[in-house]
């Protein structure tokens, strides 16, 4: 699954489903609901820019 890298800590922020965001940063992950509030795992803190943004929805771009 891709991700997007924290441009300091190389922290791997992935959307998951339901909204969830899954932040791995070395051996420690956690999972973040999209306001950047920990829902489960050993890694207890992330960057809540970074979250946003990860958990932001896909464009739908049309062609007319």
């Amino acid at each position: 699954m891709t991700g997007l890298r924290h441009p300091v800590s190389q922290a791997l922020y992935e959307l998951r489903p339901h909204g969830l965001v899954r932040v791995t940063d070395g051996e420690l992950s956690g999972l973040f609901d999209r306001e950047g509030r920990w829902v489960s795992g050993d890694l207890e803190e992330a960057d809540l820019h970074m979250i946003i943004v990860a958990a932001r929805p896909q464009l739908r771009l049309s062609r007319t």
